[in-house]
């Protein structure tokens, strides 16, 4: 499943891309890449670029396959948790302390905004190499 949510994205990018260049104003997009790929080794930059977005979605979706281990579907609002802390001691309880998901308190830790964070900087980062081209 977690290998669908790296492939399938990207084969999805791939798809509208290459309709793109194929039904749009593929001169333009010709002479926009010619006058590019005449800059010395930038494909390479290119290539990281590929790179770079694969790994960050690697590390967004990584963490899911050990989440499934520990919280089943059916947990409902648990799921938001990002972390589980126990506590230590003499005495301390055998349970795992989670975060606040009821009413405000939970629909504010269930905003999850770190992944959205670097989703975002993906796709600022994706959409400059690409206006250059299309």
């Amino acid at each position: 499943m977690l290998l669908g949510f790296l492939i399938v994205p990207f084969m999805l990018g791939c798809a509208g891309a290459n309709a793109i260049y194929k039904y749009g104003s593929t001169d333009k997009y010709e002479k926009n890449m010619k006058r590019l790929f005449e800059m010395e080794d930038i494909a390479w930059v290119y290539l990281a670029a590929v790179i770079f977005s694969r790994c960050v979605t690697f590390v967004n979706i990584y963490p899911m396959a050990f989440k499934d281990k520990i919280m089943r579907m059916k947990s409902g609002n648990l799921r938001a948790n990002m972390y589980f802390y126990k506590m230590i001691g003499e005495k301390a309880p055998n349970n795992a302390m989670v975060l606040e998901d009821e009413g405000d308190v939970g629909a504010y830790n269930r905003k999850s905004t770190h992944a959205h964070a670097s989703n975002l900087s993906l796709l600022t980062f994706s959409l400059s190499f690409s206006l250059s081209l299309f």
